[in-house]
């Protein structure tokens, strides 16, 4: 048997779980390795101290104490988490909220900007007095220049 077989069943060789034949292999290798025997021997004194110790009897409403301390923890985390979200949609709402001001305040004050292109656009003979058709795109130029 290899020593990681026999550590995997020490407890249970201890306890008097295993069938002669795993017994018997367990302890012919513990006669002859020094490490398995040194583990067994450490269990089987951690298992008997164990035993020797005696469990005081826990008190009578012990249950129903802990399970009202778990139903207040359980109220206090749902509320904290009730927080939590709403100071998160609070920032969200404050980034949209400050995006769209900026947006509105940046498109109030920035200069239109013509995206059109008006070149090809007639206009009436009203607005430049008496133009020729030819004319008119060098006219134009000129004009938007001046507002530029």
């Amino acid at each position: 048997m290899k020593c990681t077989e026999v550590q995997l069943n020490l407890s249970a060789y201890i306890y008097g779980e295993l069938n002669l034949m795993q017994v018997k292999k367990i302890h012919k290798h513990l006669g002859r390795c020094e490490s398995c025997l040194k583990l067994e021997m450490q269990l089987e004194k951690t298992f008997r101290f164990m035993n020797q110790m005696r469990l005081d009897a826990l008190p009578k409403n012990f249950d129903e104490n802990l399970e009202r301390k778990l139903q207040r923890e359980k109220r206090k985390n749902i509320k904290t988490h009730h927080q939590s979200r709403k100071i998160i949609f609070a920032i969200a709402a404050s980034i949209i909220l400050f995006l769209a001001v900026n947006f509105l305040i940046r498109d109030a004050f920035s200069p239109r900007v013509w995206t059109k292109n008006l070149s090809n656009y007639r206009m009436p003979a009203s607005v430049f007095g008496s133009v020729n058709q030819s004319d008119y795109p060098s006219r134009f130029r000129m004009l938007k220049n001046q507002i530029n």
